[in-house]
């Protein structure tokens, strides 16, 4: 039995190969003869290196460190270790990554709802136009000053418990919603659900980083982003359906109540790194970005020295902000003004204008994830991938703004297009940012883009109305295209 046990703990060190790299072994600190007793004590570290391939340098190094220790193991008992390794590593990551969409298909449900329960609000009599105006421009203001704190939290503290509480805290904030009355209780929940959404986005970006290579990043960063679509698609039907077949307050109380709920359960399904399953990961080769593993000599960088000369004084990162915050005008514009657009313009109801805007996401789903294939099929060139969808993007609002009204089939296309066009700029955008700092301050660098990312988002509410109130619709498609131009160049 005991010889049984140390052939498979050997084999814990040689490594396997498995998700396109190699499980590299080890460094063995016990021989086989003497060490028995202390390999049994010693926790395994399965060291892992996620790449394309393997060279055959590479092949070599790792033959000949291994060489007494493959001698001792028969190929059946290296075979079986390899397959029940690899086999558990896989399933880790499908398992962090299902946590990750999940939640974040949550966190945009729940920052949705006031948008679709405010034509119901209006048509009572219990807010007017400005005031709705006024309440969704309190969420972005809080919310980017939140993904900007948030963004120092999680890069020093668990990741996943700041996603799971942020859950729960936008959860209670609905429900909050949901009980609330007059102007200044929506405005003061609804600033509180902005607060504490925060939190999301730069707590996924650090698991995700920890979790997955700069070379296979762009397709998972765009899979995650599409969670963020997932749940704006979700958001009318749910919230249309419930304030339909209930009161409006329903809108908000049910979605909150399942966010606290799965705000529970997520802290303990994931991990924040596989180191906490005794995996290292070597994520990139040495100089492929400035994302790669940090230098031995710059593990001990303190997280203040790393903001600075990072953060602050990353003149891309700066740029990237400023382009995302049109970005971010035209996303929250569109979402929060156009089901309204739709309703005046095309004399439909409310909420088959809303079903009509739920089409956007499906759109913007399908823009998010392309963007980020496309820029891995440039080899990561990313910010010429951006301009093409900016082009498509002015081009759409044109189409919209020269043929207002057309046949339903017509209109649901170019919405859209819309989404399809302004989210692959936005999800390349985030991405962009997280590559080009160190990994160890990513939610940071997310949190300060995306601060100033919601400055725009925050100035699509309240002004967009007084523009359409003085001006008329027309104001708010050209605002939409100044935006578009913007944006571009700021890429350039």
């Amino acid at each position: 039995i005991n010889g049984t046990w140390f052939s498979f703990r050997l084999n814990m060190e040689v490594g396997f190969v498995g998700l396109g790299g190699v499980i590299a072994p080890k460094r063995a600190r016990v021989s086989a003869v003497s060490g028995y007793r202390r390999e049994c004590a010693r926790r395994p570290r399965r060291k892992v290196r996620l790449a394309e391939s393997v060279s055959s340098d590479e092949g070599k190094v790792f033959a000949e460190s291994s060489k007494e220790v493959v001698n001792a193991i028969s190929d059946e008992e290296i075979s079986e270790g390899d397959h029940l390794q690899q086999k558990g590593f896989k399933q880790w990551r499908y398992r962090v990554f299902f946590g990750l969409y999940a939640s974040y298909v949550v966190y945009a449900l729940t920052r949705a709802t006031f948008t679709f329960i405010s034509p119901t609000l209006q048509k009572q009599r219990l807010l007017s136009l400005a005031e709705i105006g006024a309440v969704a421009s309190a969420f972005p203001m809080m919310y980017g000053g939140s993904k900007l704190i948030s963004g120092f939290i999680a890069d020093n503290v668990s990741p996943r418990l700041v996603l799971g509480s942020g859950m729960i805290l936008t959860g209670l904030a609905n429900v909050g919603l949901a009980l609330a009355s007059g102007f200044r209780g929506f405005g003061m929940t609804w600033a509180l659900n902005g607060l504490v959404q925060g939190v999301g986005a730069g707590a996924v970006a650090r698991v995700l980083t920890m979790w997955y290579t700069r070379k296979e990043r762009g397709f998972w960063w765009a899979f995650w982003s599409t969670s963020s679509n997932f749940g704006g698609f979700l958001a009318p039907l749910v919230c249309g359906f419930l304030v339909s077949n209930f009161q409006w307050q329903a809108g908000a109380l049910f979605p909150g109540i399942g966010a606290i709920v799965l705000g529970f359960l997520m802290i303990p399904w994931l991990r924040d790194e596989p180191e906490d399953l005794g995996y290292t990961i070597e994520h990139d080769p040495k100089g492929s970005s400035s994302n790669s593993r940090p230098a031995e000599g710059d593990e001990k960088d303190s997280y203040f020295k790393l903001l600075v000369e990072r953060v602050l004084f990353n003149k891309t990162l700066w740029f990237l902000a400023i382009s995302n915050c049109f970005i971010y005008f035209l996303r929250s514009g569109m979402r929060s003004w156009h089901h309204f657009y739709l309703a005046d313009t095309q004399n439909i109801r409310v909420a088959e204008a809303a079903y009509r805007v739920s089409g956007m996401e499906i759109g913007g789903l399908l823009g998010t994830f392309s963007s980020g294939v496309f820029s891995d099929k440039v080899k990561g060139s990313r910010i010429p991938v951006m301009l093409v969808y900016l082009a498509g993007l002015a081009v759409t609002i044109l189409f919209v703004a020269v043929f207002p009204k057309t046949t339903p089939l017509v209109d649901s296309v170019a919405i859209s297009m819309l989404g399809f066009f302004v989210n692959g700029p936005q999800c390349l955008l985030g991405l962009v940012a997280a590559e080009s700092v160190d990994r160890r301050i990513v939610a940071t660098a997310t949190g300060i883009l995306g601060w100033i990312s919601y400055l725009g988002a925050a100035i699509s509410g309240y002004p967009i109305s007084l523009f359409v109130n003085k001006m008329g619709w027309n104001a708010y498609l050209a605002l939409l295209l100044g935006s578009t131009l913007g944006s571009a160049l700021f890429l350039l």
